[in-house]
This record gives C-alpha cells, structure tokens and sequence, in this order.
C-alpha cells in the first residue's frame, strides 16, 4: 500500500463522523434527546452507532418504525439544534487527524461533505482553529440532498473550480463512495468508522485505507 500514489489529486474531499472526528458520544446524546422529546425511550450506542453516516432521516426512520414524515422532521429539527449546543464538548479528533490536515493543506485544496448539519461542521473547526485549513465545509443543510447523492461534491468541485477527475472523495461508508462515483471523483474508502472493508470493497471504491497516514503517502 505504501507504494501506491494517487496522481493529478487537486482537492480531497473529507467526510466527517469516523474519517477526521469521532463525535459518537455526541450523537448518541443527542439521538436520545431528540427521541425523549417526542416519548421514545432511550436507545444504546449498539443500536444507534450503527447508523453514523447515514442520513438523518433514515435514520429516524427506521429507529421510530411508522412515524409519519411530519414526526421525522420534527425529530430531525431537534436533534440539529441540540447538536449545535453540545456537539463540540462531545467530541474529538481521531488519531493522526490534527497533523494530518495541515500537511495536506499545504499542499492540496481541502474541503468537507458531511451528512452533519454544516453549522456544526463548521462551529466544530472553529473551536479547534481548524477552519482556515479547508477551502470549504458544506453539509447536509446546506444543499437539497445528504450523501450519497452527489449534489454536496459536486458544489464543492464548482465552488472550488476543480475537475472530478482531480478531486478524491475519502469516506468511512459506502454513502461517501457512491457519492463520489455519482460526481465522478475518485474515492477512497478508509476502514476507521461505521463500514468494513468489505462493506467498502463491495461499494468499489478507486482504493481503501486503514488510516489517514496512508492517504498522506498517497497523494504528497
């Protein structure tokens, strides 16, 4: 793997939960707050973690089996806005990350397509002075459709004005992938949150890490 490079990569494009940040505390708090609000009980991390990367609405779905569409929104709304007030405390930067990302920067446009609201992508770098590192951070809120449609990479290859062929897609689930197939990007699968390697393998990504060390070596 070590020998492995990744040629004429411009812009990486990051997912979030289990790529850069492990928030997993976080979301369960605030799934069992928004759930408590509306008199669901509580659920364990064994159930909930699971689902981390996948869209918050289907999320809700098939943790509240037969909720209506006007149920689901609501839940939505309030996990969005709990998460924005705790979602930082609650959270931590995976091994390597924070080294990582000012090396890559210095060399490569950096952006993140997260299933998170972008608020809180965006409120999470500022607390830990890592926003000036990426080009640009859009979530879910900030364009019609979550991962893996391809609408949030595709605004950031026109926003940053980079051609899919010199943009990578890394991604801990098979959402980031398809996603970034649909955008025609390449796509790197790593194996450090929610899917296996053989759940990636099956999604048939341009290649799969184990860390973000190895992405390094790749593409520098």
């Amino acid at each position: 793997m070590k020998d492995i490079k990744i040629k004429n990569i411009h812009l990486i494009i990051f997912d979030l939960d289990g790529v850069l940040i492990d928030s997993a505390p976080a979301i369960v708090q605030t799934m069992n707050h928004a759930l408590a609000g509306y008199g669901y009980l509580p659920l364990d991390e064994r159930t909930i973690l699971p689902f981390v990367g996948t869209p918050l609405d289907r999320i809700f779905r098939a943790l509240v089996p037969g909720a209506s569409e006007e149920r689901v929104s609501e839940l939505m709304h309030s996990f969005r806005e709990h998460y924005l007030k705790v979602g930082v405390m609650h959270t931590i930067f995976l091994p390597g990350a924070d080294e990582l990302i000012p090396k890559l920067a210095s060399a490569k446009k950096l952006a993140v397509a997260t299933n998170k609201d972008g608020r809180a992508a965006r409120q999470l770098f500022a607390h830990y002075n890592m926003d000036s590192y990426f080009d640009l951070i859009l979530g879910c809120t900030d364009v019609g459709y979550s991962k893996p449609h391809p609408e949030m990479i595709n605004a950031i290859l026109r926003r940053l004005e980079v051609r899919p062929e010199n943009a990578a897609m890394v991604g801990d689930t098979i959402f980031d992938i398809e996603a970034g197939k649909a955008a025609h990007t390449r796509t790197i699968g790593i194996t450090t949150g929610t899917h296996s390697r053989e759940e990636l393998a099956a999604a048939h990504p341009t290649l799969i890490i184990d860390s973000l060390g190895e992405l390094l070596e790749m593409v520098l």
